[in-house]
């Protein structure tokens, strides 16, 4: 969740979240064409993104914030040969969105809190957005530990390349704030 997150004067917000996956299956069977088949795929996104307070009291704050999502997907099949010979197919897509969105914060205790985030936009998908809730404690005047749940969705389809998938469960994080 945030790498980054950052105030100045209280009214301006930078915020940063880093994703990266590396999902691999070794014993799938495809079937009798095929012996096997090994999949890979690797997601990366960024979004770097930055806002004004537009809320800010003791008890909560209230954020709108602006960026871009930067994706990178690559995809590989390998079919181990059967009653066919082998095959490897490979592609790769890099794409960036422009996304507009919000960001909650509830003060629990002088230590705990709660968000809510939620952002849309596209522009090289057709159209992402996501849902996160948070929950965190400060251990530290610049540190925090933030456990939650996201729930992403990107619809990317250009050119005979298609990800429309849904990214959702629970997320533990580190927040840096300066």
């Amino acid at each position: 969740m945030n790498l980054v997150d950052a105030s100045w004067n209280n009214k301006l917000v930078v915020l940063t979240d880093l994703v990266y996956t590396d999902l691999r299956e070794v014993r799938a069977t495809p079937g009798p064409l095929f012996s096997s088949v090994r999949p890979n795929q690797k997601l990366f996104f960024l979004t770097p993104e930055a806002g004004y307070r537009i809320l800010d009291t003791s008890r909560a704050s209230v954020e709108v914030v602006g960026g871009i999502r930067y994706w990178h997907l690559d995809t590989r099949l390998q079919f181990e040969p059967g009653l066919l010979p082998g095959v490897d197919v490979q592609r790769g897509r890099g794409w960036v969105d422009g996304i507009l969105g919000s960001r909650a914060k509830a003060y629990l205790s002088q230590s705990w809190w709660v968000t809510a985030y939620g952002d849309a936009g596209g522009g090289g998908s057709n159209f992402t957005y996501q849902i996160i809730g948070t929950a965190g404690v400060d251990f530290h005047k610049h540190y925090a530990l933030v456990f939650g749940y996201r729930y992403l969705s990107v619809d990317y389809d250009k050119d005979q390349f298609l990800f429309d998938t849904v990214m959702k469960g629970p997320l533990v994080g580190f927040t840096f704030k300066f």
